[in-house]
């Protein structure tokens, strides 16, 4: 009910694996089974050790301690650290926030090590008892499969502890095995490979042998997540790689991670095998291992005060150079480490017809070989993440954005195409479509918006706009395109137009999740929003008819929206005193990523109507947007928008820039009483 790892975002001290009933049920069964009653009874009998013993007795006092303050905080009989009291809790406990972590995260990491010691300590003994008292195996001849490693009653053994100090590389050998065999390491084994851990020092790890075992185990175990959780729980992959240390059992303090650190790279590592394995597009690469090293490190630079891709990439640098690997070798994983949140945020937080900025792209990247390695890795890591990290809506903008960036590695000529000629070929092909049925001023049409759509779509909305009557101001149409629906809105344009066709949407419970928004030269508005809906609900489901009413009424200013989002929404709301994760809105202006336009994005914490309240803002300084993309950062929704001033210019005013981002800082504060970042 609580899941099998402690690990997870809310732990139950109680049910969780590593809680008190792992706790109890290890006393209960040595009571009944053996006649000890108490923890120093079960070290004298030789099931656990002197270290072992200490290491459990430690962490079940921690967790006595934890329970209770629960209680006094919850005011009631609770055992599950819920994400609003875990801020609380650091403090009762003294934890106070130190450079690049959170108090809390330091508290969390310490219960998540006390549950995993205890979970440990308690799989080690139940698999003793098993062993002791449980059914006779099948294959009880001892087998050897290389020296020092046998097989015996379908379980890897280690042999010898001489053979182990002559040859320390065998406790990485043994995982190779576990990984190539599908066996478990025998519960015996797991502990001398913990008790022989001094051997594991720097000239071990600068073994070529050692390292050559490790990348065998990335890339080539079985259940690699499985195979790796071991390696942790025996403490030989913090001990190989100590850099891992920092973030082992590191907890993320926000809604949108899963798991703890440690735990969501053993899993990326699982999920990019899962990927290798399917027809995924850009599958096969040439350095597979290298990919799985990145996958395993992407995050090692979490838990420092600074970037922690930046951080991540320095330390991957040192531990290329302990394995050995070559400089080219070094320089890709230093590469992905960084890099390895490239294209998620590109993919969701900017305009992928840009094309100027997709050869930016393929400049940084410089090879189809690392786009592909960045790809794989970009959906491991997502999928990895949370169920919130990963959809099916990402997928399709991730691979776009990869197949345009290819496009652009495979050609030798990196100009950009002549967008007049291209704009006159597709105005030859609408001119071509519509025949001579109607006179038709075709230089009305800007030549970023022939480009944007098919010469069909353009036909299209010629013949609309001759539908367009004062008594009925916007023609609104919707299309199904499976992983998102289309609004196609022609209207006359007015100030604050966008706000309201973003007001209306809300209003009939659809969020957006990008925009292109076009005025031709006569005034005529053309603006492609693609949504979703916010509630389970289908396409033919959706009252299209009642949404393109509301919109008519909004735009003949017969619509209060403000009042009407706020009566809709009202329960949605945080109560007083709720508890919530609130991390401070931020506004990022940025005149350097687009060639043509400013960029706009706003952190805030997501609420009903906030795109609505920022478009209407953006408005009222008469800033015309042009672009829009709705994505997540964490727990907060990044609304991102291409925009150009009044006089059709970027904003280049140091003064205007400050005015626009205390304005929309003051709409992203609402109803969340955070401090905002500059």
């Amino acid at each position: 009910r609580y899941g099998m790892h402690g690990y997870q975002l809310e732990p139950h001290i109680k049910e969780s694996r590593g809680g008190f009933r792992d706790i109890q049920a290890m006393l209960w069964v040595s009571h009944a089974l053996f006649d000890l009653k108490e923890l120093q009874d079960i070290e004298e009998a030789g099931l656990i050790s002197p270290q072992e013993k200490e290491a459990f007795g430690q962490a079940w006092d921690f967790l006595i301690k934890i329970r209770n303050r629960l209680h006094y905080l919850s005011g009631r009989k609770n055992d599950q650290l819920f994400f609003e009291y875990q801020v609380e809790m650091a403090k009762a406990f003294k934890y106070p926030d130190t450079p690049g972590t959170l108090g809390v995260e330091r508290f969390m990491q310490d219960i998540y090590r006390h549950l995993q010691t205890i979970a440990t300590t308690t799989d080690l003994f139940f698999a003793h008892v098993d062993e002791t008292l449980g059914a006779p195996r099948a294959n009880p001849v001892e087998q050897t499969i290389e020296p020092g490693i046998t097989v015996r009653q379908d379980r890897l053994h280690l042999t010898g502890q001489a053979l182990i100090e002559k040859r320390p590389h065998l406790l990485m050998r043994l995982f190779v095995q576990a990984g190539k065999t599908g066996l478990e390491i025998h519960h015996r084994s797991r502990k001398i490979v913990t008790a022989n851990l001094h051997l594991v020092d720097d000239k071990l790890r600068h073994s070529k042998r050692m390292a050559k075992s490790f990348l065998d185990v990335l890339e080539n175990a079985r259940d690699v997540e499985g195979v790796l959780s071991v390696m942790l729980d025996t403490g030989l992959l913090t001990a190989y790689l100590p850099e891992f240390e920092q973030i082992r059992a590191l907890a993320q303090h926000d809604v949108y991670h899963v798991f703890t650190v440690d735990r969501h790279l053993l899993q990326t590592v699982a999920e990019l095998k899962k990927l290798t394995l399917t027809k995924t597009p850009f599958a096969g690469v040439e350095s597979p291992h290298i990919l799985a090293l990145a996958a395993l490190l992407h995050d090692i630079g979490k838990g420092h005060h600074e970037d922690h891709a930046q951080r991540g990439s320095e330390l991957a640098a040192g531990i290329a150079k302990r394995l050995g690997l070559t400089e080219a070798e070094s320089a890709c994983l230093q590469f992905l480490v960084e890099k390895h949140l490239f294209l998620s945020v590109t993919a969701l937080r900017r305009d992928l017809e840009d094309d100027a900025f997709i050869r930016q792209c393929a400049e940084q990247i410089q090879s189809p070989e690392r786009l592909a390695m960045l790809y794989l890795l970009s959906i491991a890591d997502a999928k990895a993440t949370g169920p919130t990290a990963w959809s099916e809506w990402k997928g399709a903008l991730l691979l776009e954005i990869s197949l345009k960036i290819a496009h652009l590695l495979e050609r030798k000529d990196a100009t950009l195409p002549d967008k007049s000629q291209g704009a006159g070929w597709m105005l030859a092909q609408v001119q071509a479509l519509l025949g001579k049925t109607a006179p038709i001023d075709y230089g009305i049409l800007p030549e970023e918006y022939l480009l944007s759509f098919p010469p069909e779509e353009v036909a299209h909305h010629l013949k609309l706009r001759a539908g367009l009557k004062n008594e009925q101001p916007a023609i609104v149409e919707a299309g199904d395109h499976s992983l998102f629906w289309s609004v196609l809105i022609m209207t006359h344009d007015s100030t604050g137009l966008l706000a309201k066709i973003c007001g209306t949407l809300a209003l009939h419970g659809l969020n957006v999740v990008s925009a292109q928004i076009f005025t031709w030269e006569d005034g005529t508005a053309v603006d492609v929003l693609n949504v979703r809906p916010a509630a389970e609900q289908t396409y033919a489901e959706q009252d299209w008819r009642a949404l393109g009413e509301d919109l008519n009424l909004a735009l003949k200013n017969r619509l209060g929206l403000s009042h009407r989002l706020g009566d809709k929404f009202r329960t949605a709301f945080r109560a007083p005193g709720q508890k919530n994760v609130q991390a401070a809105p931020r506004v990022v202006i940025d005149n350097q990523a687009s060639e043509q336009y400013t960029i706009i994005e706003v952190f805030a914490n997501d609420r009903p109507g906030l795109l609505y309240d920022i478009t209407r803002t953006l408005a009222d300084f008469e800033i015309n947007i042009h672009r829009a993309r709705i994505s997540s950062d964490g727990d907060q929704v990044v609304d991102v928008f291409y925009a150009l001033d009044s006089f059709a210019t970027k904003i280049n005013s140091p003064s205007f820039q400050a005015e626009v981002s205390q304005a929309l800082l003051h709409i992203a504060e609402k109803e969340t009483g955070t401090k905002p970042q500059w």
